[in-house]
This record gives structure tokens, C-alpha cells and sequence, in this order.
């Protein structure tokens, strides 16, 4: 139980920042993974979610599956309340968590949608209906 899988990104190499200086909240990309005991799997994404990140997208799917085979879970939610930008490479993290959780027999949801996330999943045309709640 609360195992975590913390993938950060800060968006660049910092070069030029003065000692001290905090990056801004819109530099941090993240992909984290924690399993919540027996009750769901919770998956959290931060900031631009792009092709930069797919790597640890294609990781999370990975420990989103191990996670459900070790701990028998059957819900995974998608916490997208600090998304700034969902780009290509995060609709096909959320489709690939969505064609798992189908073969699994899982409940895969989206929680605290964003407008900025409501927008991209309207313009891709989102074909799924996960339970969605708005922040």
C-alpha cells in the first residue's frame, strides 16, 4: 500500500537560474501513479502532458497493470485537475489506460476535469464516457 511512482519533468535544463529561484508551477510535468490499498488505483497528471512525457506515460499504463495484477484492483482514476495542456501523447495515455481497464475489467475515470482537459477530450472527439467531475 501506498506505493508511488513519481516521474517529474521540470520542462528544461534550468540553465540561467539564479541560485534559489522556484520554478514555476507551470514548468513541473508529472506523471505520478499511487496505489490507494484496496480501494483504486490514482493517477495523477501535472502541467503540459506531451510527446516529451511519453515515456513515463507508456510507464505509468505499465505500473497502472501491475499494480491492478498484484493488488486485484478494479478502478483507476485519472486526476487531471493541474493539466495545462493535453496534447496528442495524453490522449493516447488516457485510450491506452481506457482499452486496459476494458480488457481488465476495470472502471477507468477522469476526476477534476479542467477546462483546459475538457477542451482537448471535446476537440478529439472522446469516444469514452468515463464518470467525470469538474473542479
Amino acid at each position: 500500500m501506498g506505493d508511488v511512482d513519481d516521474s517529474r519533468d521540470t520542462g528544461g535544463t534550468g540553465e540561467g537560474r539564479g541560485t534559489g529561484e522556484i520554478r514555476e508551477a507551470e514548468d513541473i510535468r508529472e506523471v505520478e501513479v499511487a496505489d490507494h490499498g484496496d480501494e483504486e488505483i490514482l493517477v495523477h497528471l501535472r502541467g503540459r502532458i506531451d510527446e516529451g512525457l511519453r515515456p513515463r506515460l507508456d510507464a505509468a499504463v505499465e505500473r497502472v497493470a501491475l499494480l491492478a495484477d498484484i493488488d486485484g484492483h478494479d478502478r483507476v482514476v485519472v486526476d487531471v485537475r493541474d493539466v495545462t495542456a493535453l496534447e496528442h501523447a495524453g490522449l493516447c495515455f488516457l485510450s491506452a489506460l481506457a482499452r486496459q481497464g476494458e480488457r481488465r475489467d476495470q472502471d477507468v475515470a477522469l476526476a477534476m476535469v479542467n477546462e483546459q482537459t475538457r477542451r482537448a477530450l471535446e476537440a478529439a472527439h472522446w469516444p469514452h464516457r468515463p464518470v467525470m467531475s469538474g473542479s
